[in-house]
């Protein structure tokens, strides 16, 4: 049974209702709330941030696996929320859908039902005509592999249910659904569908190809976040929050009044309407992107300076570093001076190990390195630091940029320094080899000024407009992923699967049919065998003395005769019995 619960408060008079369907294994708040102590119900914000809506989320059973529940088929959940809804009093307002995973798929089967039914049921056709904004958060719309990604004999054991088959990536119910969809999704409805850019636990839930429900002028926005937590913003700062909020301000700006008419008598083209709705969708990315851009230029630059120690009087390479990094303060960059030249910096942690603490610096935190190599120090930086940061894949992602300084004085036999260090240093960003006397820092100031502030292409269609959001996106990485987190991300599912294995591995090995109890199981068969060989012996002699009594052949005359003697007790005169001594010693004479 499905359930609708409406959430208490909102400002003003209702001219949205929000319906929030969580997704496989989900639940009516959790779906919703943010992670950590304290966790917000997030969409309570949208009631404050957007007056005039009000929160309304559905709880139905979405269990995985037949040890809980055999749960409901999508199309059947669907025709059951379409009850519900009908009978909650939802006709008199616009309706905005929200859909995260397996929610969204249900929102289209929804849409579907209610557009099959419409002409036998008015309210149905009301539903249908009052719904103005549809947003999917990660949903599969052409399925997930990844319930594939488990081994074969876990599968079996977690018994997916039904609905789990439908959410394959080679489902026929979901590939008739979206194709029905594409021809026939809600005119009056504005689509908002948000991509996950992570993996969770080391696994890719939702493809981006899959994430996209294939509709002409609606653009997948790419979202830095894993599947679980694209339905969790974790503050009104989020990106994920932003986008939702903007599309639910521009459905109340732009909703009509709820419908009781043909949505064809509003008199739009439908190159027209379609114009708009491209239009709307490119300002809202337009804005939102803007206000990334001015969020990341709030961030400090963080660019680790490197060259060689702090002397007193300084050697030339040591003067232009300081020349470099006043240059770079005076700007407002966030200059860190590398433990090379002798300056104890907390930022980098202790003392010990100062390459590999410098390694980890540039990984989570910076922007940039520079390094002037002269001296010792210097080389030994450039090329740990230029190969890494040339080689590292991560780093690439992330966008380090380096420059080398070289010293002109120390460069001179040539091959091995210039094809080397400086080459691969070169290739991951600039290196020149100058005099640390004369050189002018303002070119390395210009350039890091150029990296603090990405160029800003112009919008001329939606692609472009993509095109924007995913270079913003490359460069609003989160570098701030604990050790324990990206461990656990990445460990999770290995280690599910590790125990699993282990378990059957422990059984076929020690359990009660394993391969020890086999060999138990042998060596006791081998001592029934021996046992069973000499009860054969014992019958056999018994059956030939049976056989020796035989009256039909003749009763042997000796065994008569010894029978005989032993049952009455007769001996005669002339016989002599000697008594045998079964046990104990044999008798002495004296």
């Amino acid at each position: 049974m499905s359930t609708l619960h409406n959430s208490e408060g909102g400002s003003g008079e209702e001219r949205l209702r929000i319906i929030f369907f969580h997704g496989l294994n989900g639940h009516y708040t959790k779906t919703w709330t943010s992670f950590g102590r304290g966790g917000v119900f997030w969409p309570d914000w949208l009631l404050e941030d957007a007056p005039g809506t009000r929160v309304t989320t559905v709880q139905y059973d979405a269990s995985p696996s037949h040890w809980f529940s055999a749960g409901m088929p999508i199309a059947d959940r669907a025709a059951n929320i379409a009850a519900q809804l009908a009978s909650e009093g939802m006709l008199d307002m616009p309706l905005a859908l929200v859909g995260h995973s397996l929610g969204g798929n249900i929102i289209k089967a929804l849409i579907r039902h209610l557009s099959d039914h419409q002409s036998v049921n008015e309210k149905y056709r009301i539903l249908l005509n009052n719904i103005r904004l549809v947003i999917f958060l990660g949903t599969p719309h052409a399925g997930s592999r990844a319930q594939r990604s488990l081994p074969g004999l876990v599968q079996a054991g977690l018994r997916y249910t039904k609905l789990v088959r439908e959410l394959d990536a080679d489902s026929t119910t979901l590939r008739d659904l979206n194709q029905w969809y594409r021809s026939n999704a809600p005119e009056a409805a504005k689509h908002l569908v948000l991509v996950e850019a992570q993996r969770t636990g080391g696994v890719t839930i939702v493809s981006p190809s899959s994430s996209d429900p294939g509709l002409s002028s609606v653009v997948p926005i790419p979202i830095d976040s894993t599947h679980i937590r694209i339905s969790k913003p974790s503050s009104r700062d989020s990106e994920i929050y932003k986008v939702i909020l903007d599309a639910v301000k521009d459905a109340l700006s732009d909703s009509l009044s709820p419908v009781l008419q043909d949505p064809v008598s509003l008199g739009r083209d439908p190159a027209e309407r379609t114009q708009r709705r491209q239009r709307g969708i490119g300002s809202r990315m337009d804005a939102h992107r803007k206000s990334l851009i001015e969020a990341a230029e709030q961030r400090p630059f963080t660019i680790l300076l490197c060259g060689p120690p702090a002397l007193d009087p300084p050697v030339p390479g040591a003067a232009l570093c300081t020349r470099i990094g006043d240059l770079l303060l005076s700007d407002g960059f966030d200059v860190v001076f590398g433990q090379a030249r002798g300056m104890a910096n907390p930022r980098l942690g202790k003392n010990d190990n100062v390459l590999g603490r410098e390694l980890d610096f540039i990984a989570s935190q910076c922007n940039a390195v520079i390094v002037v190599a002269s001296g010792a120090s210097g080389w030994t930086e450039l090329g740990l630091f230029g190969w890494h940061i040339a080689s590292d894949k991560a780093a690439r992602e992330k966008g380090i940029d380096i420059v080398v300084l070289a010293d002109d004085d120390e460069v001179d036999s040539g091959q091995f320094i210039r094809e080397g260090p400086i080459a691969y240093a070169d290739a991951a960003g600039r290196a020149d080899i100058v005099s640390m006397r004369t050189y002018d820092p303002s070119a390395i100031l210009s350039r890091m000024r150029a990296r603090r502030s990405p160029p800003r292409p112009l919008r001329t269609n939606t692609g472009l407009a993509r095109e924007a959001w995913l270079s913003e996106k490359h460069h609003m990485r989160s570098r701030t992923a604990s050790p324990f987190q990206t461990l656990l991300r990445r460990a999770g599912l290995p280690a599910v699967t590790l125990i699993a294995i282990g378990f059957f591995a422990y059984n076929a090995v020690l359990g009660p049919t394993g391969v020890m109890q086999t060999k138990l199981i042998k060596a006791e068969y081998q001592q029934k065998q021996s046992d069973y060989a000499a009860l054969d012996k014992q019958r056999a002699a018994l059956k030939n003395r049976v056989d020796l009594l035989d009256q039909k052949r003749g009763v042997d005359p000796d065994l008569a005769d010894e029978l005989a003697r032993k049952q009455l007790n007769v001996v005669r005169p002339d016989e002599v019995v000697i008594p045998l001594q079964k046990h104990g010693p044999a008798p002495t004479g004296r």
